[in-house]
């Protein structure tokens, strides 16, 4: 039972799950070629190893890897990682030098959490060369990878926290974005976590402009059909409360 916990996740042919300590990290990929999306908590990097090699390929595939941004439950292994393999790293700007943990502290926009998290983070992640080692990329970049991978950024949860979106098979990964509690109800990044939630919404709504049908997580089921008719639901039902 422990193992079957963190078998990869398929969402589809080109696009898995790895339920890692903090969260699921995903992997997208074609070619025989890993993008690693996120990487979770210390202790983290042996099940991705073990769910990579369950799918029958190495960590040694892995070209390139999407940082969504610095909270710890997204970066906080990221040094074993590079240890064992010198991918490509993308990051939004904004989320860089937090990510290097070369930012004295931050502040929580409603509460201490974030603050005490990247306290904790900083005490064992903090590397300078991060700075230069991750590329930046914005709103409508695209990932160098054998599978179009384009970038949107959808601020609010964090400043410069980014999605990905895959055209070619209409799923986008939101990350900490949006939630999906018990694989059932939508809504919007959490409150306790987040930075600036008339951002998360205005994000949310900015999702509404992508072909999608399937939406990924970082911490709950995926939604895998009619994902644009959820978020629209959900958006409206927002604006009629308010």
């Amino acid at each position: 039972m422990y193992m079957n916990i963190f078998k990869p996740i398929k969402i589809n042919h080109h696009v898995y799950q790895i339920r890692v300590i903090g969260c699921r990290i995903t992997l997208i990929i074609n070619d025989n070629c890993i993008c690693l999306v996120d990487i979770g908590y210390p202790g983290s990097y042996r099940f991705i190893k073990n769910g990579i090699k369950a799918l029958g390929l190495s960590i040694s595939d892995i070209n390139s890897i999407v940082l969504t941004h610095y909270h710890p439950d997204h970066i906080g292994d990221i040094k074993s990682v590079l240890e064992d393999v010198t991918p490509q790293i993308f990051a939004h700007k904004d989320e860089i030098p937090f990510i290097a943990g070369l930012v004295p502290a931050v502040k929580a926009s409603n509460n201490q959490a974030i603050q005490l998290l990247y306290k904790k983070t900083k005490s064992y992640l903090t590397m300078p060369d991060l700075m230069n080692r991750i590329s930046p990329v914005t709103e409508g970049d695209v990932i160098p990878f054998p599978y179009r991978i384009n970038t949107v950024h959808l601020p609010g949860h964090t400043k410069g926290r980014i999605g990905l979106f895959l055209p070619d098979n209409r799923t986008v990964i939101v990350g900490d974005s949006l939630t999906h509690k018990f694989g059932r109800q939508l809504g919007f990044a959490s409150s306790l976590y987040s930075d600036d939630m008339k951002l998360v919404k205005q994000s949310a709504l900015k999702l509404l402009d992508l072909d999608i049908d399937k939406i990924v997580f970082s911490h709950y089921p995926p939604i895998t059909k009619n994902a644009k008719a959820k978020i629209k639901t959900l958006v409206t039902n927002d604006k009629e409360r308010t």
